[in-house]
């Protein structure tokens, strides 16, 4: 039988393509030197990861984490409650990126009557190694929001108002950490949500 030279062609980008696939992959790196968890955050600044709070099998926990790809190494990071400023363990909040700062907020945490959710914002320097309080969210405190950074603004909309309790919200915020202002938008056109949605834009 003889073979087309398109044909031929087509056999050969095939192969090709399945032997990229099969360099590229997941390739394991190593495990979080801590307790396991839920409901954490994180996101990347120069380079590096971060992966913060959470809940674990028995409680909840406020530690920050940084994960160096180049060197496949944790390093553990003054906690959220370390900083003086905040006294709680946090899940469930955001955290994104803005020229290479942190910025934690909203989420819930556990006290002596229960749980509760938050409208506190910190910003974690990485170079410095420390946090700063900004402008609290002017609106209902909740956890569970869907957001995302645009032209170094974060966005965020919906969330559970109440936590283990479905109060999902629907309006959406603007938070520029350039003046430390936040302005509502245009509200959610559909049902509040409770679940985290995220996206990146490039």
């Amino acid at each position: 039988m003889k073979i087309s030279a398109s044909c031929l062609l087509l056999i050969s980008f095939i192969v090709s393509q399945f032997d990229s696939f099969a360099q590229v992959g997941w390739i394991q790196r190593h495990d979080l030197p801590a307790v396991e968890r839920s409901y954490s955050t994180g996101a990347a600044a120069n380079g590096k990861g971060y992966l913060a709070c959470g809940q674990t099998p028995i409680m909840s926990v406020d530690d920050l984490w940084e994960f160096d790809p180049a060197t496949n190494s944790w390093a553990q990071k003054p906690g959220l409650s370390t900083s003086a400023i905040c006294s709680w363990y946090k899940l469930s909040g955001f955290c994104y990126t803005i020229n290479n700062k942190l910025y934690f907020g909203l989420g819930s945490y556990y006290y002596g009557g229960g749980p509760a959710c938050l409208v506190s914002i910190l910003e974690y320097d990485p170079a410095t190694n420390t946090y700063t309080q900004k402008a609290g969210f002017p609106g209902a405190a909740r956890l569970l929001t869907s957001g995302f950074v645009l032209n170094n603004k974060i966005y965020i909309s919906t969330g559970d108002a109440i936590f283990g309790s479905p109060v999902y919200e629907y309006d959406t915020w603007e938070y520029d950490p350039a003046t430390d202002v936040w302005t509502q938008k245009a509200n959610f056109p559909r049902y509040g949500q409770g679940w985290r949605h995220e996206f990146c834009h490039q």
